[in-house]
């Protein structure tokens, strides 16, 4: 993923650096010299202070990436190319599968894994197929002859003390004790 220069936030750095000094370093790979962290930062003054990472692999190179930038507000575009750029590493290292990859990346990234995958690709995704329908319950509305016409129809039990919810009401504002669930 290529680079896009804010220039409004180039602008913002530039004055915060005048009022208040330089906050944060810029991270800068140790083996080939790339700037991993604060692109903008060294746009506002190349001479920006650096620190320097080792950094192990392109795996461990991108967690710095994306760990860094939790700090600003990262483009969904840039999160859903990091995390593709990993599934793929942890992939081809044969790490995990395409199956179980958002769970081992939320275990490497700060964001949960329902955000991991709604950020990966379909192919990504758990395949449980669709989700099964719920039983329909109405809800008895209360102190209506609807609910003594369903008890006298249905009725539950012989037992008078078997008839829950109906019988021993335990409602603080009905006038039919007993009448009502």
């Amino acid at each position: 993923m290529s680079f896009v220069r804010d220039r409004e936030h180039v602008e913002l750095l530039k004055k915060s650096a005048e009022r208040i000094g330089q906050l944060q370093n810029v991270l800068v790979d140790d083996r080939n010299g790339q700037v991993l962290l604060g692109n903008h930062r060294k746009f506002a003054d190349p001479t920006w202070p650096e620190r320097r990472i080792k950094v192990k692999d392109e795996l461990h190179k991108e967690l710095i990436i994306l760990h860094g930038n939790i700090q600003r507000q990262m483009s969904k575009e840039e999160a859903q190319h990091r995390l593709l750029r990993i599934a793929n590493i942890l992939i081809s290292r044969r790490v995990c599968t395409k199956e179980n990859v958002c769970h081992k990346i939320a275990e490497l990234v700060p964001w949960s894994e329902r955000h991991v995958e709604r950020l990966l690709p379909k192919e990504f995704k758990h395949s449980t197929g669709p989700k099964p329908k719920k039983p329909f319950f109405p809800n008895i509305i209360r102190h209506t002859s609807i609910n003594r016409e369903v008890r006298t129809t249905l009725s539950l039990t012989t037992n008078k003390e078997d008839q829950f919810p109906f019988a021993n009401c335990k409602c603080k504002t009905c006038e039919n004790k007993n009448k009502c669930y």
